[in-house]
């Protein structure tokens, strides 16, 4: 009988080692497709913190870019008037009157039909000159304007004798509706 133990004991450690075999096979086939899903799953959130960096760089970069350019943005805002605040370019036409040596005043605000621009009725009182220089003033401020109309005339009497008085008509082309 020990005998055949003997005999049969090689046949059984080859069919236990052969057992032990294909079981560490397919544990290690199943560890290297798990390796596999694992790296893919890897790949896939660099990918996505890449996508994140990236675009939180972009937003960091135009805050960037809105920071330098503001005090362009408001140099630019200021050539063009909105129909909610027409005040400033008002303020600035009235302005412009003193540095000429004028006294003027907004007569007529009226917003034109088709709402691309503003129609300014400005009378103005002093010299000629001084009102001269004040239709220079205008024509030179930020605002982009185009003259309609304008008209001077010799209200002089005894006591101001080099006195004129001057209606300008201004239509506002560079109007925010």
């Amino acid at each position: 009988m020990k005998s055949d133990l003997f005999k049969k004991l090689p046949l059984v450690s080859l069919i236990l080692a052969t057992a032990f075999l294909i079981l560490a096979t397919a544990v290690l086939g199943w560890l290297l497709q798990e390796i596999g899903r694992n790296r893919a799953a890897v790949t896939e959130a660099e990918l996505a913190l890449g996508s994140q960096i990236s675009g939180r760089d972009e937003t960091a970069s135009v805050s960037r870019f809105l920071g330098e350019i503001k005090e362009e943005k408001a140099e630019l805002d200021a050539h063009f008037a909105a129909s909610s605040d027409v005040v400033p370019f008002l303020d600035a036409v009235e302005r412009l009157a003193p540095l000429a040596g004028a006294e003027a005043e907004v007569a007529l605000l009226n917003v034109l039909p088709d709402k691309t621009s503003l129609l300014v009725e400005v009378k103005a009182v002093g010299a000629f000159p001084e009102l001269y220089k004040f239709m220079l003033l205008l024509e030179n401020s930020p605002y982009e304007i185009e003259f309609s109309a304008a008209s001077f005339r010799a209200v002089g009497n005894e006591a101001s004798p080099e006195e004129w008085s001057a209606v300008f008509r201004i239509k506002l082309l560079s109007f925010l509706p």
